[in-house]
Formats: structure tokens, sequence, C-alpha cells
């Protein structure tokens, strides 16, 4: 229901054309394209980033087993999920109005395209590491200047709904993009303000 009521309020606010890129959970990639598409976006497609590191914290069976007096063939048997080195990047926009095209949109407003320079792929290699964080999900800068570059261009706005420590707006600043963002926790909030000063 949250993500149907952000992307409803998403649909009134953006232009026709425009990319609507959403980083989340593997496990909520369905929920949300399925809210997408209810909201009137359309989905394009899933770019997959590589962190290139994660913790594996799947549970040995066998340690759940011994504790019921039991055991199970085999060593390395577990309980849990896969590490997450991959994290889905669900990239949708909003349609355009019948009768116009992409072509249209992206000479009226510069939306519709990818810049190709940027990457080419729905592959993208960043590591998640961060020396200081400051938000439990904060994001690379690198990987947000890729996104932020891979489908704006210089003075268009980008909005971020879920600011956290406000990377999206450290990496708008560095390529020269206007930036909204929207925080409700208020540290975080203050976190980014001082980020962004």
């Amino acid at each position: 229901e949250w993500a149907t009521k952000f992307l409803t309020e998403s649909f009134r606010l953006l232009k026709p054309g425009c990319p609507l890129l959403i980083l989340c959970g593997r496990r909520m990639q369905h929920h949300l394209v399925i809210s997408a598409e209810i909201s009137g976006f359309i989905y394009k497609d899933t770019i997959t980033w590589n962190k290139q590191s994660a913790p594996f914290r799947a549970q040995r069976i066998q340690q759940v087993l011994s504790k019921r007096g039991s055991s199970v063939k085999g060593k390395n048997w577990r309980l849990g999920n896969l590490a997450p080195v991959c994290e889905p990047i669900v990239y949708l926009f909003k349609p355009y109005p019948i009768g116009t095209t992409l072509t249209d949109c992206f000479v009226q407003d510069g939306l519709g395209c990818f810049n190709a320079d940027v990457l080419t792929s729905n592959y993208l290699e960043v590591s998640s590491r961060i020396k200081h964080r400051m938000h439990e999900n904060e994001k690379p800068l690198d990987l947000m200047l890729t996104l932020v570059k891979l489908v704006t261009s210089r003075n268009h706005v980008v909005l971020d709904p879920f600011m956290g420590s406000g990377s999206t707006g450290l990496a708008c600043l560095q390529c020269g993009r206007r930036f909204i963002g929207v925080e409700q926790d208020d540290q975080y909030f203050q976190v980014a303000r001082q980020r962004l000063a």
C-alpha cells in the first residue's frame, strides 16, 4: 500500500517520458513493479547492481539440528538466504500521451532516453563499501552519480522521496543537476542538509 501511494503521487508530479529509478530489496521487487504498473508507470528494465560484497548470514542447519539431538548428511546445508551481492534497481518511466512518442518527450524536455556514454547494459558494478556510513541504507556516491548521469541532463530536477543522508543530492550537486529531497526522519534530514550545504 505504501508503494502505491508514493508511486501514484510520483506519477502525478512527473512529466511524460520521465524515468523513475527505484533501488529495492530483491524480495520486494515484484511487488514494487506491480504497484508501479497499477499507478500508471511502464516497466522498462531492472538494472542489476553488483555491490561486490555482502554479508552471508545463512545459518548452518547442522547447528539447529544438533540442538534437537539430530544431524544431517553433508556439512554445509544452510537456512536463510544467499548473500545479497546484487540489488535490483527497477527502471520505470511515465508513459507519453497518445499521439506522441518518446522522441517528442526528448525533444521537449530531454526525457525518455538514457545516456549510453554512462551505461549500455542492465548490469552495474560499484562497490557498496562506504568508509564513514551516515545511514544504514546509504548508497555509494559513485552509484548515485552513475544513475543520475544515466537518465538526466544538466539542470534537470531530480526528486528523491526517500533522501536518507543525501547521497542522491550530493551526486546531483557534483554533476550539475537540481535536487529536491524528502526525508521523514529529522535526524537523517539534518545529516543530508549538512552534506548538501
